[in-house]
């Protein structure tokens, strides 16, 4: 049997920076679209930004908060404690959060209103 050679072979073109460059393996794969030095400065800026989300939350900024989508609301039941304790029992009933039992309700809310 004749050993079979892996090796890349041929030039190719990076799609990021342009530069000509001969294919790679990273592993088992061979890399024929980026070239090394493209490659690992989107690898250091992917870990860079997963520092960054590291220490924001170790600093106590939970960017979900800060930046909510528009389509979250918030509902605050403090003039109504007798709706906020029969949501919160509706909720245990079905194993559910109290959030999650007002969405269920909401949905179904809205379906019946079609």
């Amino acid at each position: 049997m004749e050993a079979v050679d892996t090796a890349p072979v041929g030039a190719a073109t990076c799609r990021v920076c342009g530069a000509e460059f001969t294919p790679y393996l990273n592993g088992r794969s061979e890399i024929r679209d980026t070239c090394k030095p493209c490659m690992l400065a989107k690898r250091s800026a992917s870990i860079r930004a997963a520092h960054a989300r590291k220490a924001a939350l170790a600093a106590g900024i939970d960017k979900s908060e800060s930046e909510a989508p528009a389509t979250s609301i918030t509902i605050d039941l403090g003039q109504w404690p007798d709706l906020a304790h029969e949501l919160t029992r509706l909720a245990m009933e079905d194993l559910r959060t109290p959030e999650m039992q007002a969405t269920w309700l909401l949905i179904h809310a809205l379906r019946a209103a079609r």
